[in-house]
């Protein structure tokens, strides 16, 4: 019985820890130029090599709200995500 009460325990912590990360929200005044003023926290990224955004970005100077965007690995904004918060490993390859 405390086994299956710790591991549901541990299961709600696990969700609202997720929801709170999804929730976190940061705002620059330029994009994609301040993107590098984000802690890689912000972003995640896929194994393909693509990034997406772990929460949302508020854009002050186009009062742009972006939020679940996916940039391919190649595009000029995941180039510049991936050079502040890609494996330094994989760069050397």
């Amino acid at each position: 019985m405390r086994f299956i009460l710790a591991t549901c325990l541990s299961a709600l912590v696990s969700i609202v820890a997720c929801a709170a990360h999804a929730q976190s929200k940061y705002t620059i005044e330029k994009f994609p130029a301040d993107l590098n003023t984000l802690p890689c926290s912000a972003f995640v990224t896929a194994p393909n090599g693509s990034w997406g955004l772990a929460g949302t970005i508020v854009v002050r100077s186009s009062k742009e709200v972006l939020s679940q965007n996916v940039y391919v690995k190649g595009n000029a904004v995941a180039d510049l995500i991936d050079r502040k918060c890609g494996n330094p490993l994989e760069r050397l390859r």
